[in-house]
């Protein structure tokens, strides 16, 4: 039995829900959740929830698609008067104009995150990081370099004489990563210039 969640008050779904919603197989959002493409939010029992706007922002989509009518309408009460089908079709389009709204007005909250820099694009981030790692091992691939220091400096004060040089060293280290990540944080020049 599977249980459904629905892009109720909350605004998430499931993933085969989502799928449903993008028009691709389940296996196609679970790769994208897996390779951390789409964003999920913990659920009940482990589940992985997807907030729709959010995704869909995430991969670059405007949709203002929702798929009318898609659940099953909550069986009435026995004692409760079945409705007539001209109230249930107005309800299922207030509901559906409700959904799109809430949608739209989700998408326009992180479009206007990502204006003021609250919402980085997953590949930047990726990118910047890349940068960043390349950084840092060139730093530790230039420590041997450091050994005819550390000899002299041992040399000339023992070990806190090493110490100081390897203190130099990840001072160093620390301040390469710190310029990197200011770089990466500002537009790219070299990009924005081809």
């Amino acid at each position: 039995m599977t249980e459904t969640v629905g892009q109720g008050a909350t605004g998430l779904m499931s993933q085969v829900e989502y799928a449903k919603h993008r028009g691709v197989s389940k296996q196609a959002i679970g790769k994208m959740v897996a390779a951390g493409k789409i964003p999920t939010r913990p659920g009940a029992g482990g589940r992985k929830l997807i907030d729709a706007a959010e995704a869909d922002f995430v991969l670059g989509e405007n949709r203002m698609r929702l798929d009318i009518g898609r659940e099953d309408p909550p069986a009435a009460a026995p004692s409760a008067p079945m409705p007539t089908t001209r109230e249930s079709s107005s309800n299922g389009l207030t509901q559906a104009r409700t959904e799109t709204e809430r949608y739209n007005a989700r998408m326009a909250e992180l479009k206007y995150r990502q204006m003021v820099g609250e919402v980085i694009p997953t590949d930047d981030v990726r990118r910047a990081m890349e940068r960043c790692a390349e950084m840092l091992l060139r730093g530790i691939d230039q420590l041997p370099t450091k050994a005819d220091d550390l000899a002299t400096a041992f040399q000339r004060s023992g070990v806190a004489g090493v110490r100081d040089v390897l203190k130099s060293a990840a001072r160093e280290l620390k301040q390469s990563l710190s310029d990197n990540m200011r770089l990466t944080a500002a537009p790219d020049e070299e990009e924005e210039g081809e």
